[in-house]
């Protein structure tokens, strides 16, 4: 888990915080260790180097049995973020990160209250961090927001684990699930205009009789992959977040509501993404033993992996694989 989030927001407290609540953790402060370096964060060689740097503690705490990772650090862009990302890929599929925010009043109270010396210097990098935050929300991942604005450090820390703890629920089929989808589609068009080649409901709501968890799943299909980061802007005006996880290498994945109502897919148009997930829609819509058990399978892996949520959605993986070959199997020989 990465935490991310200008000076004087109460990163390292916050992560002390979760490591209390988060069995099997270890928490790698980075901020600590760059002062320590005192490197330029601009830089992208030493970046580079002092990622890779962080990555060897973290292989180190892996092998010596922590099954959780924190590193708190003060990513200036969502570049240097994706790339600590990318270098921790091979040591956890899913890597979560979060950006802490508050109000500048609320850190000139918290930094007055720590008794920093550095008071000026601090709120000074605070308020241009979180300047550069606002202009590069639009372009990149800096970390799921957690407003921290009147939380204690353990509030915030709570926030947080409730966020990663989000139980799978699944549910019986609700039909009002494809009105909800045409609703979010009529304000995606009117949005997005051109830029949405296509807009598909997919996912569990998308087919009729399949129990879900209560999230419309939409993919939009955009004519070139790097047309991604236009729809970032106006997406966000609808309440939707870009989560980026490095093996995500052909789609990129958004979420909405707290809790969540809306996951929303965006890859090219005619990719290999479009194609599984839509001929995996149609598998389980022309095939009521196949819903059959992927539904109870749903029900019994959200028993036993109510609060892993990346577990869950990777042992399913078999049967999806398995489902979508036998699919367009049966489509050639029609």
């Amino acid at each position: 888990m990465i935490i991310n989030g200008p000076p004087g927001i109460g990163k390292t407290s916050i992560s002390q915080a979760l490591l209390k609540r988060i069995e099997g953790s270890a928490l790698i402060d980075g901020d600590s260790l760059a002062a320590m370096k005192s490197f330029n964060r601009s830089d992208r060689e030493k970046l580079l180097l002092f990622f890779e740097a962080i990555r060897g503690m973290a292989e180190a705490f892996k092998k010596g049995g922590a099954q959780n990772l924190l590193i708190a650090f003060t990513f200036e862009t969502p570049e240097s973020l994706s790339l600590l990302k990318q270098k921790l890929g091979d040591l956890d599929n899913i890597i979560y990160s979060y950006l802490l925010t508050a109000e500048c009043g609320e850190i000139e109270r918290r930094i007055v209250y720590r008794g920093r010396s550095d008071y000026a210097k601090t709120l000074s990098r605070f308020r241009r961090i979180t300047r550069k935050y606002g202009k590069k929300a639009l372009t990149g991942d800096q970390g799921y927001p957690i407003e921290c604005t009147g939380l204690s450090i353990d509030e915030a820390a709570a926030v947080i684990e409730n966020d990663i703890r989000t139980p799978v629920e699944i549910v019986e089929y609700d039909p009002a699930w494809p009105e909800m989808y045409e609703q979010e589609k009529e304000r995606l068009i009117e949005l997005l205009g051109p830029l949405a080649d296509e807009i598909h409901h997919v996912g569990s709501t998308s087919v009729p009789g399949l129990p879900a968890k209560p999230i419309i799943d939409i993919m939009i299909a955009v004519k070139k992959f790097r047309d991604d980061v236009k729809c970032f802007g106006p997406l966000r005006e609808l309440g939707y977040i870009y989560v980026d996880f490095p093996q995500n290498t052909d789609r990129r994945f958004l979420r909405k509501g707290v809790p969540r109502t809306h996951h929303l897919h965006i890859t090219e148009s005619k990719s290999g993404c479009y194609a599984r997930t839509l001929d995996f829609r149609d598998a389980l819509r022309n095939d009521k033993a196949l819903r059959e058990r992927y539904g109870n399978l749903k029900k019994e892996l959200s028993g036993t992996m109510k609060e892993n949520r990346a577990e869950y959605t990777d042992t399913k993986t078999a049967m999806i694989e398995e489902a979508i070959a036998e699919y367009r199997r049966n489509k050639r020989k029609r």
